[in-house]
């Protein structure tokens, strides 16, 4: 699926989706489309790569991803799983670096390169200071296979201390009322 094949263009109707456009979809069905298009943005990939340049979403998959995206709000469609990925894709996000403002606003920690350790290690760090036995560095960093000094470094840092304190919290407060 090319800008020169029969693909009607991205006619827009009081919905942002013009009626051949709709019919377009209709027929052929979000899923199916979807899956060509991240097959044509892989093999656009492929010819980037070779020719060692930067690899960039093409507009035209950009503008499809959004149209797809509004036809399945519109129809009160679950949008199937092909298009989460080529929005995924559209976007150029990257799995486990959320953009800047979100990281702040929900305090994830910024610039760490084992995000999930890093949360799991808040969590096992609260969970001790809830049980009244606080782990060692040493134990820690041996249970994720991490190294002391990384488990010192996100000691340090002020979004673990609040995650571990949350983790603490939660887990009193649901020691406390599940007795009830």
């Amino acid at each position: 699926m090319n800008r020169d094949s029969t693909i009607p263009s991205l006619l827009h109707g009081p919905d942002g989706i013009g009626g051949e456009l709709r019919q377009y979809v209709q027929t052929h069905g979000v899923e199916a489309i979807a899956c060509r298009l991240l097959r044509e943005l892989d093999n656009e990939r492929q010819k980037v790569d070779h020719q060692r340049r930067e690899s960039r979403v093409p507009e035209h998959i950009k503008q499809w991803a959004y149209v797809l995206q509004a036809y399945c709000r519109r129809h009160r469609y679950q949008p199937p799983t092909e298009l989460m990925e080529l929005t995924f894709e559209a976007l150029e996000l990257v799995e486990q670096k959320p953009a800047a403002d979100l990281t702040q606003r929900l305090r994830l920690p910024a610039g760490v390169r084992d995000r999930p350790g890093f949360i799991e290690a808040s969590r096992r760090d609260g969970e001790a200071d809830a049980a009244g036995s606080p782990l060692s560095v040493k134990a820690l960093a041996d249970d994720l296979g991490v190294s002391r000094d990384t488990i010192r470094r996100w000691r340090e840092r002020p979004e673990y201390n609040a995650r571990r304190e949350f983790a603490a919290m939660s887990l009193r407060y649901w020691q406390q009322h599940s007795n009830e």
